[in-house]
């Protein structure tokens, strides 16, 4: 059931500024107009309802008043509360973003007009500068000779093998080994921390991050058959509880040095590459260069007008609510980077008012591009499509391993579905800010 076209004309409206971007509805409906919408409430009522004795929609008007009274009460109130709302949405100078109702239902009175207030959070008032004809640089493309070599130097590595050497250890190297330390280590210590403390037989490669801390300059220069005693000094934060803070004394026996050896041989590296030449690979190398330098200046492209845009925009209020909203994510998107185990609990606790600051500062910065863009894209008739939100959402599946409609399920459920959008809108603004822009070779 929906209300009538003159219910909403028969509502009048009084609209207050409470505070930049809330503002205040106070709507009353004249008593005639309840009047007539309650007929046209209880004609449908009459159409509906099934009462014993009575086919349907032949039973008396006066008893179907009398016996569903309250049910048509709150339907005439629904109707009402629903063209309030109409009739402020279709007001072309304010933007609704959201609202809430009034914490008591309003009531209806024989004879009474009815009156109630909605809160509205509406965007910010912009004023926007010239967004066409931007003038921003970008680096001319191109895929060096030096830029190919450097990424078949990167395969020769990548694609290295280790052999065993009679030699020093040296950083890089793989040290075959055992070890053992001084930490009396609980019963049920987890085999995380177990592998930590001792090991009949174990691998310790020499880079950076260590195994253990301090091991890359405690067994340089040891050889095959040595041992060596160190202390080990865990970090403060390391991600083993028990380890975390603790000095560990460590004796560690070698009993293999091998070191990484890079393909040198053009032929075996094709072949470990599944390619038939030196020429394919390096025009494989160029292409892909090509598509990752694509996509940085194109993403360098699109931040550059965007803060351009910005930078000639004064500061403007936004929706306390929704700001409040944005900086809540903010702080858990902080949580949920910074809590990685019980004891980062306290420590999070400790610094709650500098993260709350950092959160409070990207939710301005957020919110500030959004309603900029958000304000070009409603002049430009910008809109995401539907299956522009499926691509997405079918990329973001495959990437993260979730099956598409339990993945739809999930950002249904924690409001992700709207971040999706906003993203979509965003990137749909800047490419066409781009699109508008004269660009000019500039330095990489």
């Amino acid at each position: 059931m929906s209300a009538s076209t003159g219910l909403k004309e028969a509502v009048q409206i009084v609209c207050t500024d409470v505070e930049p971007c809330l503002k205040k509805a106070d709507y009353v409906v004249p008593a005639a107009a309840i009047s007539a919408e309650t007929e046209n409430v209880l004609k449908e009522f009459l159409k509906n309802v099934e009462i014993p004795g009575f086919r349907r929609g032949k039973a008396p008007a006066s008893m179907v008043r009398n016996r569903f009274s309250t049910k048509i009460d709150e339907e005439v109130v629904l109707r009402c509360v629903g063209a309030a709302f109409e009739k402020m949405v279709d007001n072309k100078d304010i933007e609704v973003l959201s609202y809430s109702m009034p914490s008591e239902k309003p009531k209806l009175e024989s004879g009474a007009d009815l009156c109630f207030s909605i809160n509205f959070d509406v965007a910010p008032e912009i004023q926007l500068p010239n967004y066409k004809g931007l003038s921003i640089s970008v680096a001319e493309e191109g895929v060096s000779d030096k830029e190919v070599d450097e990424k078949i130097a990167y395969f020769r590595s990548l694609y290295a093998e280790f052999k065993s050497l009679d030699e020093p250890a040296q950083p890089e190297d793989m040290l075959k080994i055992s070890f053992s330390s001084d930490f009396a280590a609980p019963e049920n210590a987890s085999p995380a921390l177990a592998r930590q403390l001792a090991s009949e037989e174990s691998w310790l490669w020499m880079s950076s991050p260590e195994m253990i801390p301090g091991a890359i300059a405690a067994m340089t220069g040891s050889r095959k058959g040595e041992e060596r005693s160190f202390a080990a000094e865990y970090p403060a934060d390391y991600r083993i509880a028990e380890l975390a803070g603790k000095k560990i004394n460590y004796k560690v026996k070698v009993n293999e040095v091998q070191r990484k050896f890079p393909i040198e041989s053009d032929s075996v590296l094709c072949e470990r590459m599944k390619l038939g030449s030196m020429d394919e690979l390096r025009k494989q190398i160029a292409d892909r260069v090509a598509l990752e330098q694509k996509a940085r200046n194109a993403s360098k492209l699109r931040e550059q007008a965007l803060s351009m845009i910005e930078t000639q925009i004064p500061e403007f209020p936004f929706p306390p609510a929704l700001l409040n909203s944005e900086t809540q994510k903010e702080l858990r998107n902080i949580a949920n980077r910074e809590v990685k185990a019980e004891k980062d609990v306290e420590k999070f606790k400790e610094e709650k008012e500098k993260h709350l600051s950092s959160a409070k500062e990207s939710a301005h910065k957020k919110m500030r591009r959004f309603f900029i863009l958000k304000k070009i894209a409603k002049l430009e008739n910008i809109q995401v499509e539907q299956a522009e939100v499926d691509q997405q959402i079918k990329g973001l599946s495959s990437y993260y391993g979730y099956r598409e409609n339990d993945l739809r399920r999930m950002m249904e459920n924690s409001g992700g579905m709207e971040d999706i959008h906003i993203d979509l809108l965003i990137g749909k603004v800047a490419d066409f800010l781009v699109a508008n822009a004269n660009i000019s070779p500039g330095q990489a």
